[in-house]
Formats: C-alpha cells, structure tokens, sequence
C-alpha cells in the first residue's frame, strides 16, 4: 500500500490536488467531524443563510453595535463551466473531466515589488527552498513580490501564533485559526486590520475573485461588527458517512438503511472479528452521526428567546446511550480509543472497518492510499436514516468556512496590494492560474496525462507543500480527475441533504470569549465522560452529572453570551 496521506495534508491535497493523478478543486475540511460543537472555531464561522437578513446583514457578538453588510457575490463567469452547476442550497459545482482549454483570470500583477510575508498552517514537509524552486520562483514573478513564506504544523501553531502576537511581529499575511487563538475577537481588533471598508457589500467588487465566494462564507470573518479576513470556504455539508460497498456487496447487505434499527442491524451484519471486520471506529464521530439520525440539535437550538445545547437534550443523551451497546455488542474496532483518532482512515482503507463518518473530502486520500493496491475498492455514501424509518434525517449545516486570512496592522499600508495578492491567487477553478497554483509549471511539476494535470514528485515538494490555499483560495468544487463518478455521487449526497433540509446551529455567526478561552477544557469534561460510559466506566445515567460539570466549566457563560449576541442581531 502507498504511504498513508495525513489528514492535515488532504486540507491543501484537496484543494490543490497536486498528488498523483487525483484532485477536488477548491475544496478546505474542518479538521473535526466530532459531536463537540461548542468549541469549533470558537463558535464563530457559519454559512448560516437563514441568518442572513434580506439586506445581506449579518450581526456579530463581542460589543458589537449594528449589522454589516456581507460582501456582494458576484459569481466569476471566466472559469470552467460545471457538469453539474452548484445550487442556492449550498451544493458545490462538480466537474467530471477536466476542462480541455483553460481560460485567464484576466487579473494584473497584484504585488509593487518588494517582500511579502506569509504566515500559514502546514500539511507535513516544508517546500523545496525558493533558491531551489522553479514554481516558487515563477509564483513571484506573476505574483510582483517576493514571497517569504513560514509554516508550521498544526501542533505548533497555537504557540507560535502566540508568541507572534506578544512579540507584535506579525507577518504580512496571516492564516488565522480562531479555535487556537484566545480572546479571539479581541486579537482582532488589537492586531489586524478592519476589512470591512474594502470588502463589505458592493465594496468587494475591486477583488473580483474574492467577490467570487458565496456572500455567507463571509459570515466567520465578522467580529465586533467588522471583517478581519478573507474566508477558505467549504461546503454546507462538509461531512457523511461513507461506505466500503465493495465490502457491503460482497457480504450482500444493502449499504443504505432505512431506519435506526436497520442502521444498528446493518452495522451487526457487517461485523465479524473472526474475519478483522467492524463497523466503525471513531466514537465521537458515531455519536454525532446517530445525533443526526435521533433528530438532536446542531450544537444549539433555540427555545424562545433561550439557548438549549445538545448535550443537555434526550436525543444526544439517547445517542450516546446506542453507543454505548454497540461497544458492548463488539460493533465498533476494539482499538477504537487507543489508537490515534487519524488511524480510523487506514482502518477504513484496509477494510478493518466498513463505515467512516468523515470530511467529505477525504475520498481523495482514501482513493490515492487503496486503488493502487486494492483495485475493487469502492466507496459510496449513505444519507442518515431517520429513527422512525421516515425518509432521511436531517444533516447538520456546516459554518461554510474553513479558517479565515488576516492582514496585521502592521501591514495596512499594504491592505489593498495585499488584498489583491488573495485576490490572485483565489482564482477559480478551470482557470490557468488556478492550474498553476494547484500543480505549477507543466513539464517541470506536473505533465498532462490522459487530459488531467498529473503531479511528479518534483511538484508535490514544490507547488503542494507551499500551502497557497491558506493565502487564498476559490470556492470548492467537486473534481475527482479520472473518478468522475465520485465527483457525482458526493454532488448527489450533498443535494439531497440540503433538499432535505439543513439543522442550522444559530450560535453560528456569533462569538463568545469563554468559549474561546475555556472551550478546551469543556470539551475535556463532555470527552471524558463520553469515553468512561460508552467503555462501561460509568453508566447512562452518570452523564447528567457531566453536564453538569460542564455547565459549572463554561457552558452556562457561554450560552449567556451567546443568547445576547443572538438578541443583538434578531
């Protein structure tokens, strides 16, 4: 089998599809698929379009006085055009064949010369040294800077980023990830420069490309009523259940349940220890999928005029309880809580486990890692069940974002060249400039085989390891080169989700700094206790006494805060 590609590296593998043959356009994944949503991204971000007044207003927390108004989108009619075209209900474009001529931007050289400094997340090893790197070299050029790029990994992160904002030297351009950075919001205003003047309402026009994401992404950019930062946006629905239905076929089991308890069967008739077969791993992830199926709110549901979290509801109480029996009836990998969260995708891969409940773009990883030595592997994704058997469940909205791109103060003389720099280097899919920040020079990274771009090594250490979507990026898309048919069954999975209909989080948009502040440690108490009842620690009823503890930790604080910035802006 191929060496396992790493989580962190399907976020830039993804969207700049610069390994092997296989890519899907634009695309960025929150890190997190688990049933903790009081501490992602802080609790800002959101997509939310039924949060989004009819003025295209949106309404922050942290002392905020009045609405902004969201960048216009104006959608870029230069690119490729869709096989299947993206929807008003969220759904991503989906090609399935890479474009046969390829189109410019139109955009000029955004940069007067000069350095720019970057400062961005990592996907594993840095790139090729700029004396060394042809892409790096011709990216400059194009781009009219130098660039001076520093990345870290995402376990360095937080304290690098720290010590950079103690030490007010921060770099011309900057990856900012709320849910590692406390009192977020007032980072912000203290450190970076207020975008709203440039980007707000028709204002985003000057950046075409940037206009060129969908008006809610913008949504998670917006604190203290203000835009700091420019959105890597995601899908509505960034996450389902995929399916091993190589496996599900061969052991004649229809990979697609009508119910709870046919769910719950599937999952019994999958199994056999005997064979080194389970369901699933990853118990955080099946807790949230079986919220989805019981009906349980998306982090929080309103009640009146009143905040009422997940955790404290008898649906999530209930899916932690079926749990719980499926751990007892030897359902889920016996290793599932000793082994690294990220091991569940080689499990998946080598057929240990049949379901993953997973970003949605990690089929690329799972394709690249199993095709070339396992020819029959298959996957296909499965809409949740509702409990009762009548129709399907509805899935959880995502935030529509990713991570947000800041400028510092200490560049905003530089805002508008910086803003074009993003604005360049966000070019859409189907584009050359996209091409060229995706897989680099052709003949030197990249070579077109079988009419798709197709990384060499060269361009894997060159192009893909700069981390350029951190700094901007287009609007995902689906593209799967040379497996079109999963570029469609996704775009299927997500349209008949958000036909569905989507369970909004209505805290999404908002912001509240005990939550960004103390959110690791809530979410230790809900871990904890998740982890002791679900092995048969503690029983059901011991996880009333849990939210308890985290109510006392921070939940009851942030839900006040939450409940007054909702207020602000309803």
């Amino acid at each position: 089998m191929t060496a396992h590609i790493r989580r962190r590296d399907l976020l830039v593998a993804s969207a700049f599809g610069a390994v092997g043959a296989l890519a899907v356009a634009g695309c960025g994944s929150s890190s997190t698929t688990g049933a903790d949503s009081t501490t992602s991204a802080s609790g800002n971000g959101g997509a939310s379009t039924s949060e989004t007044s009819s003025t295209g207003a949106a309404t922050s927390a942290a002392g905020g006085t009045g609405p902004v108004a969201l960048p216009k989108h104006i959608a870029f009619s230069g690119g490729a055009t869709p096989d299947l075209a993206p929807t008003d209900g969220g759904v991503p474009a989906a090609y399935l064949s890479y474009p046969k001529s390829l189109k410019s931007t139109g955009m000029p050289t955004p940069g007067a010369g000069g350095k720019t400094t970057t400062f961005t997340g990592g996907m594993g090893p840095l790139p090729t040294p700029v004396d060394k790197n042809t892409f790096w070299q011709e990216l400059n050029k194009k781009l009219g800077t130098t660039l001076d790029v520093s990345i870290t990994t995402s376990a360095d992160y937080a304290q690098k980023m720290s010590t950079m904002i103690a030490g007010d030297d921060l770099p011309d351009i900057v990856q900012l990830q709320p849910g590692s950075i406390p009192n977020f919001a007032d980072v912000l205003k203290a450190k970076f420069v207020d975008l709203t003047d440039e980007l707000s309402g028709d204002a985003v026009s000057e950046y075409p490309l940037l206009a060129n994401h969908a008006s809610a992404s913008w949504r998670g950019t917006i604190f203290n009523d203000a835009i700091w930062g420019v959105p890597y946006e995601q899908p509505l629905v960034p996450a389902m259940m995929f399916v091993r239905s190589d496996i599900t076929t061969k052991l004649g089991l229809d990979p697609n349940p009508k119910s709870l308890a046919d769910l719950r069967d599937l999952f019994r008739k999958a199994t056999d220890p005997k064979a080194n077969r389970w369901a699933v791993a990853a118990p955080t992830d099946i807790w949230k999928f079986l919220q989805i199926v019981l009906g349980a709110p998306n982090g929080w549901k309103l009640d009146g005029a009143k905040l009422v979290n997940s955790y404290e509801t008898d649906e999530t109480k209930q899916a932690l309880s079926i749990l719980a029996d499926m751990w007892k009836e030897g359902v889920v990998y016996p290793d599932s809580f000793a082994q690294p969260w990220a091991t569940k995708e080689q499990w998946f891969g080598g057929g240990q486990i049949c379901f993953t409940y997973d970003s949605y773009n990690n089929i690329l990883g799972f394709l690249l890692n199993n095709l070339p030595s396992e020819p029959e592997f298959k996957v296909s994704f499965m809409q949740p069940p509702s409990e009762s058997g009548n129709g399907f469940a509805k899935v959880y909205q995502g935030t529509g974002i990713y991570t947000v791109t800041g400028i510092p103060k200490s560049s905003a003389k530089r805002t508008k060249e910086l803003l074009r720099i993003m604005n360049w280097v966000s070019a859409p899919f189907g584009t050359t400039e996209w091409q060229f920040c995706q897989y680099g020079i052709e003949g030197h990274d990249f070579a077109m085989k079988d009419g798709q771009p197709t990384a060499n090594d060269v361009g894997t250490a060159e192009v893909h390891d700069m981390a350029i979507p951190y700094i901007g990026n287009c609007p995902p898309v689906l593209f799967y080169a040379g497996h079109s048919e999963y570029a469609k069954a996704q775009y299927d999975c997500i349209d008949t989700a958000a036909k569905n209909g989507l369970v909004v989080d209505p805290t999404n948009g908002l912001y509240s700094p005990t939550n960004s502040e103390k959110g690791a440690a809530m979410s230790k108490v809900i871990t904890d206790a998740m982890d002791d009842i679900v092995q048969g620690r503690k029983k059901i009823g011991d996880w009333d006494t849990a939210v308890a503890a985290w109510r006392k930790a921070g939940g009851d604080q942030v839900r006040s805060e939450y409940e007054k910035a909702y207020a602000a802006g309803h």
